[in-house]
């Protein structure tokens, strides 16, 4: 979700009177309780230690919140009350405030940051080291009202439409993410965020973008601001995809197609990783 940057500044004046606090928005915040269980399971973890009555740390946090919120479905960005948490702050050589460390991947030895105070920066450093540190983005699947609505709020929503996993089975359906992870992965710091979902799961869906008739896998972009869209008609392939994608955001030789509005999206049960198991009905 992209906040205005009015809102921001408005944030940055509460602040500025006030104590810091990070509850309701997309920081994780992190204590003694939860730091060892949220640092193993991220996928790279930028962590501010503050103190709430620290002047710089105000100046900080609506950059902070604003970055967190740019990150979502792409990292993670959390904050820790050095004050609450002394000997959490004293285990990591926390001297002053704010103090930012990146925690990498499954590595509880963290990198100091040194990188910019506004959100822009802190965003553009982050996607640099999950680069640095060959870590896939995030592909979400779509399965409710809410998921689809993270991927609209950025400028281009891609979603990747699977056959049923009764068309070749896990080994297929992990290939094809894969390839869209893949595809993710040459856009990381763009405004395109991706998301997948089962052919037939979204009816209404695959109706209003013109899809299933090349049969699947397929993949279409959406721009809710503008309303429009445009479906890849060419091989699934990371080459061709990466190539239709960058010359939709460039502007140059693809025409997208008008929509009226945005269908109504299904709440299903997400993908367990296991094989189909047809149901068997019942004798009587």
């Amino acid at each position: 979700m992209m906040i205005p940057r009015i809102v921001a500044l408005l944030l940055a004046f509460a602040l500025s009177v006030s104590s810091i606090d990070y509850s309701g928005t997309d920081v994780l915040i992190l204590t003694a309780d939860n730091f060892e269980e949220e640092i193993s399971r991220a996928s790279g973890l930028l962590v501010e230690f503050y103190a709430p009555w620290c002047g710089h740390c105000k100046t900080l946090a609506p950059e902070w919140i604003q970055a967190a919120a740019d990150l979502q479905g792409v990292a993670q960005l959390a904050a820790v009350d050095a004050t609450q948490n002394g000997p959490l702050a004293e285990r990591f050589g926390v001297q002053g405030y704010p103090t930012i460390k990146f925690f990498p991947p499954g590595d509880d030895t963290p990198v100091e940051y040194s990188g910019p105070r506004h959100a822009a920066g802190i965003v553009e450093w982050m996607h640099a080291k999950l680069e640095e540190y060959g870590v896939a983005p995030v592909l979400e699947e779509t399965i409710s009202p809410s998921t689809f609505g993270s991927c609209l709020a950025k400028k281009m929503c891609v979603v990747a439409v699977l056959p049923h996993l009764i068309d070749g089975g896990v080994a297929a359906r992990n290939a094809y993410l894969d390839t869209v992870q893949q595809v993710a992965k040459n856009f990381r710091g763009k405004p395109l965020h991706f998301t997948w979902m089962q052919a037939g799961r979204q009816p209404k869906f695959e109706t209003a973008f013109d899809l299933g008739g090349s049969g699947y896998p397929s993949l279409v972009a959406i721009s809710k601001s503008k309303l429009r869209f445009l479906v890849h008609r060419r091989a699934f392939t990371v080459k061709d995809l990466t190539s239709t994608l960058k010359s939709l955001i460039s502007g140059r030789g693809l025409p997208t197609v008008a929509f009226a509005a945005l269908p109504d999206i299904a709440t299903t049960h997400p993908w367990d990783g296991q094989e189909y198991t047809p149901e068997v009905e019942e004798e009587y």
